[in-house]
């Protein structure tokens, strides 16, 4: 669970419900978490830092990946290697590589991209852009927006 305004991430039991630790993640404004597949990482936008933070749920140890300005919403591909963070105040989304932890690249899309979905088969990334009322059509092979909706 995270603590949007506070920096704080809570680690929770969930076989009894209750509250194990808090992790501070570096900066504000937290806006989105979800977890690899296998659980081993936590990732978290960071939206006033321009980061993805990535929690180690084995030992809260937290790294950061710098990203363009306001990542705002995570998505994770199926197989649980690449997760795509939209970038609000910069029209892009990083795509990050779960193994290294790193930014591969980043993708220009419209305006303002906030909503982000992944295909069951992981091969298109859907991103709705707010200001110009768009969705890009990111190809996860090619990396590089296919179709503009």
């Amino acid at each position: 669970m995270v603590h949007e305004h506070s920096g704080d991430v809570a680690v929770i039991d969930t076989a009894t419900d209750t509250l194990i630790s808090n992790v501070t993640i570096d900066g504000t404004l937290a806006k989105d978490v979800l977890a690899t597949p296998d659980g081993r990482f936590v990732y978290v936008a960071n939206y006033s830092a321009s980061k993805v933070s990535v929690i180690d749920t084995a030992t809260y140890l937290v790294k950061n990946i710098e990203t363009p300005p306001g990542p705002r919403r995570l998505a994770i591909t199926p197989s649980g290697d690449r997760i795509f963070a939209t970038n609000y105040l910069s029209n892009s989304v990083s795509v990050i590589d779960t193994l290294t932890q790193t930014v591969l690249t980043n993708v220009l899309v419209g305006n303002s991209p906030r909503g982000i979905a992944i295909t069951p088969n992981g091969r298109e990334i859907y991103v709705t852009n707010v200001s110009d009322r768009t969705v890009s059509v990111i190809d996860n092979a090619q990396l590089t927006v296919v179709a503009t909706i």
